[in-house]
């Protein structure tokens, strides 16, 4: 039980590791140099704004809903003047 409770204990970072005027040797450094080939490849296909916009909107299900209550408002707006039996005249 003691071995356990001591693993996850961290050891206090001694400050003169962190010192900016601690001397480094750049012999223990090496050049790796850049792949060029890698740094010129696309990871992902791209894709336009619209398509990422409504790749977003089509996974967010609140907004699904309110965009088919906004759209079921603008119908009616739109039908029920043309359906309805009244006209605006008879109110006037």
């Amino acid at each position: 039980m003691k071995n356990k409770e001591n693993k996850n204990v961290q050891e206090p970072i001694v400050e003169e590791v962190l010192s900016p005027d601690c001397d480094i040797d750049p012999s223990e450094f090496e050049w790796v140099g850049q792949d060029a080939s890698r740094m010129q490849s696309i990871t992902r296909p791209s894709i336009s704004f619209w398509k990422d916009a409504f790749g977003r909107i089509k996974r967010d299900k609140v907004a699904i809903t309110f965009s088919i209550i906004l759209l079921v408002m603008c119908l009616m707006a739109i039908l029920v003047p043309i359906i309805s039996p009244h006209t605006l005249i008879k109110w006037i």
